[in-house]
């Protein structure tokens, strides 16, 4: 608001993704940016079920003269489709991809558990399965928790890397929230905790839906009941 006081720069049209990760000043700021608040064109695509932040909320639809409800998931198998559905994505009901291998659910009851069956999952995903590194994500809820789940920047045998582009000999580990809205073959979530500052359930539903071919889940058996 104090830029838009001082610059004369107005947009003709504004579209905008991911609109629950807004604030209600956020809000205003971009209307305000608009060159005719009334007549300049303003779309806005959101998912209320991915709300992670807690200060954040999906755009009043009351702000809008026509709303389109978008249905079908073109990003998942269907087994991955119907566990993203019973964490709370309600909206999208069809599921166009194939049917896909069931998520696997692999209980941890403490870190040492976790980093052991994160070293086992990866190990029969890129040995046994012949899946490249670079296909594979793993997901935290926090950037906190990946120093403890990957000491030294390996996950046993397997280096990982912070970066988003693909790289063909190295595993992504990264925070869902920072992965949002990107997407890879095989996700891994795993460190998955409470976070200050985002919403638990929101936060699982949006990690599972990153995953297109496989989604594995590591956790304490309360976390994984959320995932049956």
């Amino acid at each position: 608001m104090d830029a838009l006081a001082r610059l004369p720069d107005r947009f003709e049209a504004i579209v905008l993704d991911e609109g629950q990760d807004f604030r209600p000043d956020d809000r205003d700021a971009i209307q305000m940016a608009l060159a005719d608040t009334k007549q300049s064109p303003f779309y806005v695509f959101q998912d209320a079920s991915q709300a992670v932040y807690r200060d954040a909320e999906a755009w009043p639809e009351v702000d809008f003269q026509t709303i389109y409800d978008l249905v079908e998931n073109r990003r998942n198998t269907r087994a991955i489709h119907q566990t993203v559905r019973l964490l709370g994505a309600s909206t999208v009901t069809r599921a166009t991809g194939p049917g896909g291998r069931p998520v696997q659910l692999v209980p941890a009851d403490d870190l040492r558990a976790e980093r052991d069956a994160l070293s086992r999952v990866l190990h029969g995903l890129i040995r046994e399965e012949a899946v490249p590194p670079g296909g594979i994500a793993v997901l935290t809820s926090s950037r906190s928790v990946i120093p403890e789940l990957a000491p030294d920047g390996r996950i046993g045998a397997f280096q990982i890397t912070s970066e988003h582009r693909p790289d063909p000999n190295r595993v992504l580990v990264e925070s869902i929230t920072r992965f949002k809205g990107l997407e890879r073959d095989v996700v891994v979530m795993a460190g998955l905790r409470d976070v200050e500052y985002c919403n638990f359930g929101p936060l699982l539903c949006v990690g599972a839906s990153r995953a297109r071919a496989h989604l594995v889940v590591i956790g304490r058996p309360e976390v994984l009941e959320r995932f049956r």
